[in-house]
């Protein structure tokens, strides 16, 4: 397994263990095992931008957005560009 897809693996088993998170993804999963995996991958790359330029997690991103720490819409584009410049998704995807 490469590298990326073993990161990404990790932080998936990391998400998993976010009741909010694994909530939100049983949902999806219902309906259709594959869409999940594409929910769980979308945030994973948001867990990693989280961890990365601002030391927090999804479990604890609601609260800090409650308290005004992050202004979503900056925080959304910001997080736009890390997959775009870092993760080389382009914005069509």
């Amino acid at each position: 397994m490469s590298l990326v897809i073993e990161q990404i693996s990790a932080i998936h088993r990391q998400l998993e263990s976010f009741p909010p998170v694994k909530k939100f993804l049983s949902t999806p999963e219902r309906n259709s095992h594959k869409t999940a995996i594409g929910y769980k991958t979308s945030l994973a790359y948001f867990q990693e931008y989280l961890s990365k330029y601002h030391n927090c997690t999804l479990e604890d991103l609601i609260p800090r957005l409650s308290n005004k720490e992050f202004d979503v819409y900056s925080l959304l584009d910001e997080f736009i560009g890390f997959i775009q410049i870092e993760k080389k998704i382009s914005a069509s995807t």
